[in-house]
């Protein structure tokens, strides 16, 4: 009876992991879901991206959502306005668009990102106008934020604006050139500050244009039809696209598609309202599907990005997931092939490097609880940041500004509570510390001089990222600078000559004794002071040793500390008249001793 209980068991634990296998496809899967309760925000997102250091940054409806890993940080904007579309241009910099708000973010003087609005630069007309910014496009023409009914044209600091008497729908650049649809006149491009129609391209209406391979653009219709155009052809309307051949119409039907991206391999990622994330090769076959059913937070997808390791991000309407793709292996002609893009991508960059890295978030100053790095180097104010600290950047602080606490993170998001850190401050420590999962490490009563604090990451893999440095000064006391040195010998010297003084012409021999004994005990305590580190290594840190020591070291030099004082007696003490008479005999004795050279010398 046991017996068949135990194969009954063994049989339901196989098909449960049978079942779980057939649900993630694969145990590579890993799927994060973060809450509101998590980020501290409003539980709808709408953008992602991710910048040149690997931090996350995603459009809520309470404002920016900045992450690195560990912590989550709010940045507010304008009337706690909501951000709806984010994007980085070949600089860095990333351009936010918000509710009748649109700006940047640029590091400040220490280091924290800031948001810098355009707002005022909007003309007074259509400043007041509400429009939340659905897309941000670089052109040829400046940086494009496009809102339901208006576009802004940022160029050359000044705002230009044009409105549409019904929708502007998807948008796309192509050669620098914006081209958008407006619901009433079709597709449309941007020339010189205005709208030009492209009478070519028919009627029809679009959420999502993206750039595509093969200079193509990949087009989302409203029955979920997927289609290319090509870039290279003068037509531009329905009849000229091409489908995607093998593309399931059965499910993509009556699907709204809102939002894709394409992942490295060229295959596409796509973002519906209702039914979760798809991800489908360049042929438009199914290779993967997201929903609440086998891990995601929401069905609700507002927007998503991939991150510098190829891994998505989706903003849906109840939190934020992640998506690690280590499992996917796409069989397609493409797949792997150099084929090209849109010959232009509006200023966006795919060339830089998958680097794993740790990452130095923040510095505080816990003697006044200031903060001292946020996180990104910057080059001045409202710049755009770079990611080494320069030689100006080196902070110096005052000798009693000595305690700090630094925290850390990296820019590898998978398995994220299985990062570990190792670290060591130079100056302080000799090697790196044992590796551990703490994030932060805190140092008090630090010694005068320059520190650099090394921090370096290693995920669940075992892979070990790049290491980062941030580099200080905690300057010297008064009481060490070198003015104060030379005032301590000047002192010293000025008590010599004073005792000096009143010993040759007879004045206070008593002060002039006790002053030439300041200057041997003096000299000779620190002396001591010098030598006290030495004595500490040597006795091991044990008081009883340590005194042994002290009196060893007085009795070693009592001898010195005897023929200095005889010595500074001599120098200082007035002179008896047997000691001039005998000092004048002297000379006299040798000047008749030359006296009978010369003569010799002349016979």
């Amino acid at each position: 009876m046991k017996e068949k209980f135990f194969v009954i068991l063994l049989l339901l634990i196989s098909f449960t992991f049978s079942e779980a296998s057939e649900t993630n496809s694969s145990a590579e899967v890993y799927i994060r879901n973060y809450t509101a309760i998590e980020y501290g925000a409003s539980r709808q997102n709408w953008a992602a991206l991710q910048d040149r250091r690997g931090i996350m940054y995603f459009g809520n409806s309470d404002g920016i959502l900045e992450f690195d890993g560990t912590n989550w940080n709010l940045i507010s904007l304008p009337d706690n306005s909501g951000v709806y579309c984010l994007e980085l241009d070949s600089n860095g910099r990333i351009y936010v668009g918000g509710k009748s708000e649109f700006g940047y973010l640029a590091p400040a003087v220490e280091g924290s990102m800031d948001y810098i609005s355009f707002r005022d630069k909007i003309p007074e007309k259509y400043r007041n106008l509400s429009s939340e910014i659905f897309s941000i496009e670089f052109t040829s023409e400046g940086v494009v934020f496009i809102a339901d009914q208006l576009m802004y044209i940022l160029s050359n600091e000044t705002v230009k604006v044009i409105q549409t008497e019904d929708y502007f729908f998807s948008s796309v650049v192509i050669d620098q050139i914006l081209n958008v649809i407006d619901g009433a006149e079709g597709l449309m491009q941007l020339k010189d500050g205005k709208l030009e129609s492209r009478p070519e391209s028919g009627e029809f209406r679009s959420f999502l244009m993206l750039p595509f391979i093969d200079n193509n653009i990949l087009i989302s219709l409203p029955d979920g039809k997927l289609v290319t155009q090509s870039t290279d052809s003068k037509e531009f309307s329905q009849e000229s696209f091409s489908a995607l051949p093998a593309q399931d119409l059965e499910v993509f039907k009556d699907t709204e598609i809102r939002n894709a991206v394409l992942l490295s391999d060229n295959c596409i990622v796509l973002g519906t309202t209702q039914n979760g994330c798809f991800i489908i090769n360049p042929e438009g076959a199914i290779q993967k599907t997201f929903n609440k059913s086998n891990g995601l937070g929401s069905d609700n997808i507002l927007g998503l990005c991939t991150d510098n390791e190829d891994d998505i991000w989706l903003c849906t309407g109840e939190g934020i997931s992640f998506i690690n793709l280590d499992c996917i292996y796409i069989n397609s002609p493409h797949v792997g092939a150099d084929s090209n893009k849109v010959a232009s991508d509006g200023g966006k960059s795919d060339s830089d490097q998958k680097v794993f890295t740790a990452m130095i978030r923040q510095i505080v100053s816990t003697n006044n609880d200031s903060l001292i790095f946020g996180g990104a180097f910057y080059k001045t104010v409202g710049g755009v940041q770079v990611l080494e600290q320069q030689e100006l950047l080196l902070r110096k602080f005052p000798y009693d500004r000595n305690a700090f606490r630094i925290s850390y993170s990296s820019n590898h998001y998978k398995d994220i509570e299985k990062i570990e850190y190792q670290t060591y401050l130079e100056g302080l420590e000799d090697d790196w510390l044992k590796w551990s999962n703490r994030t932060w490490r805190e140092f008090t009563s630090l010694y005068w001089g320059k520190y650099t604090f090394h921090v370096r990451a290693r995920n669940a893999d075992g892979e070990i990222s790049e290491e980062v440095t941030y580099s200080f000064i905690i300057k010297p006391p008064w009481f060490e600078a070198w003015w104060f040195y030379a005032s301590q010998i000047v002192f010293v010297l000025m008590l010599l000559v004073i005792s000096g003084y009143l010993s040759r012409y007879g004045k206070a021999e008593k002060l002039s004794d006790s002053l030439s004994n300041i200057v041997v005990i003096i000299v000779f305590k620190y002396t001591i002071v010098l030598m006290g580190p030495f004595l500490g290594i040597f006795s091991a840190g044990i008081g009883f040793f340590k005194v042994i020591m002290n009196v060893a070291l007085a009795f070693i030099l009592l001898p010195s500390q005897k023929f200095m004082r005889k010595h500074l007696q001599r120098l200082t003490r007035k002179r008896t008249p047997k000691e001039i008479s005998r000092e004048a005999e002297k000379t006299s004795n040798i000047d008749q001793k030359e006296n009978t050279k010369r003569s010799i010398r002349g016979r």
